[in-house]
């Protein structure tokens, strides 16, 4: 099993790292998880995407948006997040439990809170890990990596990015599938 983390400062291209990643190892490798994509210029909206495929959701935007589901969209710090786009992400993430290469992006403070209702559900990769040869990748806020090493701690190897850099050949070379 590999442990890889991906961090550094907003707007560094963490998500871009992964997504990178993602589509080089799509013609060798079983892809799964999550993986969030800017879908304007500005970084004010985005979609999850599923690791090596064409499925995307609408997951969160800077402005108030209405998903058609009463109830669906809750505020959390500069955005507001999608409860269904959750809820579909976390069904890729237990979809992909057994592929080579997995995916979550991002474990932020969400995913750090014990009482959050919406978050990835990145425990359950970890929860199966054991003898088999399988990656997991995952982004992690610059702010809260050691608090994530500290709690979750596997040996990851660590990644840091800063903007305009592309380090996903170093994270590739890697991998061992």
């Amino acid at each position: 099993m590999q442990y890889i983390i991906v961090t550094g400062p907003k707007k560094a291209g963490k998500s871009r790292c992964l997504l990178k990643a993602a589509e080089k190892l799509k013609a060798s490798a079983a892809l799964g998880g999550v993986i969030t994509r800017r879908t304007d210029e500005t970084g004010d909206s985005r979609e999850i995407v599923k690791p090596g495929g064409a499925e995307t959701v609408p997951f969160c935007s800077r402005i108030e948006w209405d998903t058609g589901i009463p109830g669906d969209v809750f505020k959390n710090c500069h955005f507001y997040f999608s409860k269904s786009a959750f809820a579909k992400g976390n069904e890729w993430i237990r979809a992909g439990l057994g592929c080579d290469v997995f995916f979550i992006d991002e474990i932020g403070g969400l995913e750090m809170a014990e009482e959050s209702e919406c978050k990835w559900d990145f425990t359950l990769p970890l929860a199966q890990a054991g003898d088999k040869k399988q990656t997991l990748l995952f982004s992690v806020k610059e702010s809260l990596v050691d608090e994530f090493i500290k709690k979750y701690n596997y040996g990851w190897k660590i990644f840091r990015t800063e903007a305009g850099d592309d380090i996903s050949g170093k994270i590739l070379s890697e991998i061992i599938l």
